[in-house]
């Protein structure tokens, strides 16, 4: 139902493939969200990245 509503409103590159969803997101002491951690779980050792 989400990604039908993003691919109404938004352009056909922008529309994500999936949408996972997560009880807890991974944080650093300071409270700020890790995203490093995030960004492997999908790209892991693969040579191009999300920067």
């Amino acid at each position: 139902m989400l990604i039908a509503f993003c691919d109404q409103s938004l352009t056909r590159q922008k529309v994500p493939r999936s949408v996972d969803f997560e009880a807890e997101l991974p944080r650093l002491p300071t409270g700020k969200l890790y995203k490093h951690l995030l960004r492997d779980r999908y790209w892991g050792d693969k040579a191009s990245r999300i920067v």
